[in-house]
């Protein structure tokens, strides 16, 4: 007779919503490795959009800003408030947005990390690292808050990182967020 070993749910959503997000990005509006953005219907309607979260008073998610005022807001499927959001965060927002403008309404916003764990092989001059055996990519556009100029990136530091598959074998991620 042959056992069955326990599956981290958690983990296997995780997954697939990596996963979900890295699809996601592929079919998004063009751009190259570098384009941190994507969106399903991508014209006003109720739909999904992505993107990295560029601004606040709302939460603004590719130039839209959506009301958050009623929204579920979760990272890692753990309910939290705006407070705990960051620039650069990939976030997955389901909204309505009136057709030709930049408003919408939110009604769930979610954000996953893509890695968390220690880092390992810091290259700063070639802007990568390792985390959970994902090489992870940066660039002046990823927001580091995880570094600050007194106590830069370091390897065995503790991080959590949000970004999108840099490349088809799913090897690199492009951080917007560490």
């Amino acid at each position: 007779m042959t056992s069955q070993k326990n599956i981290d749910t958690a983990l296997t959503r995780r997954s697939w919503m990596v996963l979900a997000t890295s699809t996601l990005a592929a079919c998004g509006g063009g751009g190259g490795p570098g384009n941190l953005t994507a969106r399903l219907p991508g014209t006003g309607g109720t739909g999904i959009f992505q993107g990295s979260i560029s601004g606040f008073g709302s939460v603004i998610v590719n130039g839209v800003a959506y009301d958050n005022s009623k929204a579920i807001m979760r990272m890692n499927d753990v309910v939290v408030s705006q407070d705990v959001l960051r620039l650069g965060m990939v976030a997955t927002v389901q909204a309505s947005r009136v057709a030709g403008t930049a408003i919408g309404t939110a009604s769930s916003i979610d954000v996953w990390t893509i890695a968390q764990g220690l880092v390992s092989d810091l290259d700063v001059g070639a802007g990568k690292f390792k985390v959970a055996g994902m090489t992870i990519l940066t660039s002046a556009a990823t927001w580091l808050y995880a570094a600050t100029a007194n106590t830069p990136l370091a390897n065995g530091q503790y991080v959590s990182v949000w970004g999108l598959q840099a490349d088809e074998e799913g090897e690199q991620w492009t951080a917007s967020c560490v």
